[in-house]
């Protein structure tokens, strides 16, 4: 029997101690958000009024024709089958499924999670991928795509999970793989999903965290990860991805899906606010911060007050009450408020005090114009891509001291 609630277990007391000290010491999943489930597919059925397959054959140079007859898809003792087959159709030696949840509508932020077994043989690539239900910022890539999984016949043990988007009029891929410690994922079935809110994105195997972006760190013009998406479940062969089956290879390989869902967090955000906080105060006088939150769905742990992102005041419950005294300047100030579902509530303002801003000197050494201004341009910026050179001995510009690509220190 199917369970349709988040995959959160009570393990047996016996190690339930080492699975404690294990959350403690690994970077898996500790989100607090109060997930539940607003949609799934547990394909009892294949209902195509909720997937449209495509007809056809697709992008990256696959080799494949896509169908919609039952040898290449179909729904059975609760799982769905996609297969691809060698055979001659539509004017290809391969053919295979690939179904897509448009029409059903998408959904904007939560956990969505597929648990799958993968099929086996070199040249097949499986893929459970999002795309955005309206494409609000224009076509592939600009409106985005987000690979919750992809695999390779080639690198069993090995899955991929990839942003998508438009960067400075052109494409740019950013994410990173993780290898399972023993077997391959075509061994048994595993949970690959991905978590996803307004700041960042999070990829999991079977609750284990293997990689975070923030969406700010992309740089993506525009940001496209604010609207619904929808489920893509596929099984392409050969293509730019991978190498093509060998040639004369035969096979019939499926990707096993039991179930896709989608939860989202119904935990209300408390709410706060900074009392009669000024805009300007006299150097001197005592600035009175008075906070007082609330929680809709809950009750309000905590409060605390940052001063230009620096934390210096915090105390249990819904009211906290601050003063200080501040010398001439600009202030950021920001009341935080945490539930006791781990949500948490914000509220800033900027405070001017006496003379107000002082104006920074420049601290480096001009350019002296006309003239040559040096630049280096990294175009593959992002985690585990490309980052900044800090050596400056050889960062003098010139192709002979460009490394585009990765392995700048």
């Amino acid at each position: 029997m199917k369970s349709n609630r988040h995959p959160l277990f009570a393990p047996p007391a016996a190690w339930r101690w080492m699975l404690l000290l294990a959350l403690v010491l690994l970077p898996g999943r500790l989100a607090a958000q109060r997930y539940e489930l607003v949609w799934s597919d547990e394909f009892d059925t294949l209902d195509r009024a909720t997937w449209q397959h495509w007809i056809g054959t697709a992008y990256n140079n696959e080799l494949q024709y896509y169908t919609a007859r039952d040898t290449n898809s179909y729904a059975r003792d609760g799982m769905l089958y996609l297969w691809a087959q060698n055979e001659n159709f539509g004017g290809r030696q391969y053919t295979s499924a690939r179904i897509e949840s448009k029409a059903q509508g998408g959904h904007k932020y939560g956990r969505f999670e597929a648990r799958a077994k993968l099929p086996t043989g070199a040249g097949i690539w499986p893929a459970i991928w999002m795309m955005p239900t309206k494409s609000v910022y224009g076509g592939w890539p600009r409106s985005g795509e987000i690979d919750i999984m992809e695999w390779r016949g080639d690198l069993p043990a090995r899955t991929y999970g990839t942003l998508h988007y438009q960067f400075n009029g052109g494409h740019r891929y950013t994410g990173t793989t993780w290898d399972l410690p023993q077997g391959t994922f075509s061994d048994t079935f595993h949970v690959f999903a991905i978590e996803w809110d307004e700041t960042r994105i999070r990829w999991f195997v079977d609750d284990y965290m293997f990689n975070e972006i923030t969406l700010a760190s992309l740089g993506a013009t525009p940001m496209p990860f604010d609207q619904e998406f929808f489920w893509i479940l596929n099984v392409a062969v050969g293509g730019d991805f991978l190498p093509n089956p060998p040639a004369g290879s035969k096979f019939r390989q499926a990707m096993v899906v039991d179930y896709v869902r989608v939860y989202q967090d119904v935990n209300q955000k408390p709410t706060l606010g900074l009392g009669a906080l000024p805009d300007t105060v006299r150097a001197g006088e005592l600035l009175d911060l008075s906070i007082r939150a609330a929680d809709a769905d809950g009750q309000v742990d905590s409060v605390a007050v940052y001063l230009d992102g620096v934390r210096v005041a915090s105390g249990a419950g819904a009211v906290l009450d601050w003063q200080r005294r501040l010398a001439d300047g600009c202030y950021d100030v920001e009341a935080r408020a945490y539930d006791n579902d781990g949500g948490e509530g914000t509220a800033a303002a900027r405070v001017v005090v006496g003379r107000g801003c002082t104006q920074r000197s420049f601290g480096a050494v001009p350019f002296r114009l006309p003239g040559t201004v040096p630049f280096a341009h990294y175009d593959y910026g992002g985690p585990n891509v490309g980052y900044f050179d800090l050596t400056p001995d050889v960062n003098t510009g010139g192709a002979a001291t460009f490394r585009p690509t990765e392995g700048v220190d």
